[in-house]
């Protein structure tokens, strides 16, 4: 019994199962986060609207920028920025 001749993965169907999979998680995450904010902790509508700018501030102020060594990816593949080397 012979294996099934192995197939390479499409990059952009791989691509876009992944950041589909990953925005309907990340999405369900904060949902569930604000369903426990409300049923067990018992938050009030200003205290969730407090809360929630708080993380998005938190979010903003820490957020860091690409560095200048990492490669720039299209479909076309990836290319190494000339800085980098």
């Amino acid at each position: 019994m012979s294996l099934p001749a192995y197939r390479a993965a499409d990059p952009a169907r791989t691509y876009y199962a992944f950041q589909g999979g990953w925005s309907f998680l990340s999405a369900l995450a904060f949902t569930l986060n604000m369903v426990y904010f409300v049923k067990d902790v018992g938050l009030s509508p200003l205290q969730l609207v407090l809360v929630g700018t708080t993380l998005e501030v938190a979010c903003f102020a820490f957020e860091r920028s690409r560095p200048a060594s990492w490669p720039t990816c299209t479909a076309a593949g990836c290319r190494w920025s000339s800085a980098s080397r």
